[in-house]
């Protein structure tokens, strides 16, 4: 509900205002009203209104006055001023001053409506991003404004849960996944630090039908369908905005904590014990060691296989499995077996683990990084073979992209290792597989939306690989700041001013 404050030394024209706004206004409700500007900007200190409705004369500060002071003080407030006929060239220069629009006297219920309408189309889009932003900074453990939360988080309590698909996000390199939030018309919002994940926070008030959970369990079954594996872990507590940023930290430690390849986990927060302490015997370590000094890399390679696979099967998390490989590249290392130094490396393992669904995609992805001087059935790695390699790759995407391409699929099309198509990413585009496929996915919509007017945007979503309609309106607004009905409104226009 957006606030309005009135402002007119007229009780009857004051009255006459407030009651079309309460008849026509059903998004809109009456915050305060005023007899003039000095009046308004003394009560603006106890509560800030999204819009502000004025008259043009009024005694010890006038309209336009006040609309100044107003921008200057509180510049998210959209003012609209009401004049008659005779001030008219006065209130069209003070549109230049920030007024947004003005209406005449006597004030008309249709121009109301009609200026309230698009003044909410307004207001939709800033709190938009004011949520996004607040929210994006309260997840990253900042503080914000206790008073600018309350502004555009009205609710008392509010429910929280975070859902990740697959692999926790990358955490060393710069190839990091392209940030989404929820749509406007949404009323569960969220955040992702990347398009494979969603902390969701949601109105107490929505939830009353159902449990928080249960609401969860439905954003799952709708929202996170398809290949993968998932983490999911709900916070049934209620809590204010305020602490928000406390409730995402324990959210996203928890993931930390249980996220573990191929398995499927729905988790109470609230209901976690402690944790055990995850170990391996130091054996499975020197037996490596033996292997690699002894010359025996098959045993080696065996060994590692084997280990992985048994830590994936006993559900262990990622980040200690990334911690235990960490120990055998140290080992490959110390042993003369790899020369990684000047090997990226820990892009190799993010891609490994951000991709993997199983064990066996895990081991296929270490391939590479476990067998000495080989990069992939493709070839010695050379500049110019993986330049050759990467244009063969991009061309093959660009022809199936209504495909579910995965980094799987493609190495099992061109017969290589998931560290050499990574690495070949890596050096040709600067950026991860991923990263570059949503990229191009999202330029090829903005074409077809571009060349076929009226299309519809599930066509689009279709044509260009993406398997859920709403699932593209996040990605595409994420990267091109638009929806992609408006960009679709924007093309049209530009052709028809073109015409």
């Amino acid at each position: 509900m957006y606030t309005v404050m009135a402002v007119d030394d007229e009780p009857a024209a004051l009255n006459h205002l407030c009651k079309i706004i309460r008849k026509i206004g059903k998004d809109f409700c009456i915050l305060d009203t005023a007899e003039h500007g000095a009046d308004a900007l003394e009560k603006m200190k106890e509560g800030q209104p999204d819009l502000l409705f004025t008259d043009v004369k009024m005694p010890v500060m006038d309209g336009i006055g006040l609309v100044r002071e107003v921008k200057n003080k509180y510049p998210a407030v959209l003012s609209y001023v009401i004049s008659g006929y005779q001030e008219f060239e006065y209130v069209k220069g003070a549109i230049q001053s920030g007024v947004c629009d003005y209406l005449l006297k006597p004030v008309i219920p249709s121009r109301m409506e009609e200026v309230l309408g698009q003044a909410k189309a307004r207001l939709d889009e800033i709190y938009y991003r004011k949520r996004y932003g607040l929210i994006k900074r309260l997840c990253q453990g900042k503080e914000g404004p206790g008073e600018e939360l309350r502004h555009y988080f009205q609710d008392e309590w509010y429910y929280s849960a975070l859902i990740r698909k697959n692999g926790l996000p990358r955490r060393f390199t710069e190839a990091a996944g392209i940030e989404v939030f929820s749509e406007e018309a949404e009323q569960i919002m969220f955040y992702g630090r990347d398009e494979m994940e969603a902390l969701y926070v949601c109105p107490a008030s929505l939830s009353r039908e159902r449990s928080f959970p249960a609401v969860i369990d439905r954003c799952l079954k709708k929202d996170w369908n398809g290949t993968g594996y998932h983490t999911c872990i709900i916070s049934g507590e209620a809590f204010q905005i305020e602490d928000l940023p406390e409730k995402a930290k324990k959210l996203y430690k928890a993931l930390n904590k249980k996220s573990a390849i191929g398995k499927d986990q729905r988790l109470i927060l609230e209901e976690m014990g402690q944790e055990k302490k995850e170990s391996v015997s130091q054996g499975v370590f020197l037996a490596m060691s033996v292997y690699l000094e002894n010359g025996q890399t098959e045993l080696f390679i065996k060994e590692v296989k084997k280990c992985l696979r048994k830590w994936t099967q006993e559900g262990r998390s990622q980040l200690w499995v990334e911690n235990m490989v960490r120990q055998i590249v140290y080992i490959m290392q110390k042993t003369g077996y790899r020369n990684l130094e000047g090997e990226d490396y820990e892009f190799v393992l993010e891609d490994a683990f951000f991709y993997a669904l199983d064990s066996e995609d895990l081991i296929q992805s270490l391939e590479g990084l476990l067998s000495a001087g080989k990069e992939g059935i493709r070839g010695h790695g050379a500049k110019a073979d993986m330049e050759n390699f990467y244009r063969e790759v991009t061309a093959y995407m660009q022809e199936h992209l209504a495909e579910p391409l995965t980094l799987q699929h493609i190495c099992r099309q061109f017969g290589v290792s998931q560290t050499y198509l990574s690495k070949a990413f890596r050096r040709c585009a600067e950026t991860s597989f991923s990263n570059y496929l949503t990229m191009v996915r999202v330029e090829a919509a903005k074409r077809i939306m571009g060349e076929q007017e009226g299309i519809f945007v599930r066509d689009v979503a279709a044509m260009t690989g993406f398997s859920d309609q709403f699932y593209f309106s996040r990605i595409f607004r994420s990267v091109t700041g638009m929806r992609p009905s408006d960009y679709m409104a924007d093309h049209a226009a530009v052709k028809e001013e073109n015409k």
